[in-house]
């Protein structure tokens, strides 16, 4: 490992008051606790997080037409 990554991974280590070697031991069981769950697993997480928010929308008619009025502004 170079003189920098190393710096880096100190602060990173001290950053969350852990010791090196605990901050890498962790780091690593997250990696391979990503792998292992693949992909698609990590996408549907993702999309069950976000169906959590409750975000003012339109239907899709509407939100066209207001695109549409926009372009005739000359709006980007």
């Amino acid at each position: 490992m170079e003189e920098g990554e190393y710096a880096r991974l100190q602060k990173a280590a001290q950053s969350e008051h852990l010791a090196v070697g605990e901050f890498v031991r962790r780091e690593l069981r997250r990696s391979c606790a990503a792998l292992d769950a693949g992909p698609a697993d990590a996408k549907l997480r993702a999309l069950n997080k976000a169906l959590q928010h409750d975000f003012p929308s339109a239907d899709i008619s509407q939100m066209n037409e207001e695109i549409e009025a926009g372009y005739r502004l000359g709006l980007p």
